[in-house]
């Protein structure tokens, strides 16, 4: 279900350079999407190793769908 109500998909791209995306949710009400992203935070292997988190989010341009 879209923004407005209807069942139209609206196209959604979430792309995550270190860990896989996990509990992706959408509220039509709000209009709201949540996503978690497990990751070790372990400070020993991050200082032996370079990691970067980040994550990508890729909506089409605003329609009447997002207002």
């Amino acid at each position: 279900m879209n923004g407005d109500g209807s069942k139209n998909p609206i196209p959604v791209q979430i792309i995550s350079y270190y860990d896989e995306l996990k509990d992706f949710s959408f509220d039509p009400s709000t209009k709201e999407m949540q996503f978690a992203m497990p990751f070790d935070w372990n400070v020993t292997r991050l200082e032996a190793n370079k990691i970067m988190v980040h994550q990508e989010v890729n909506l089409p341009k605003p329609s009447e769908a997002f207002r």
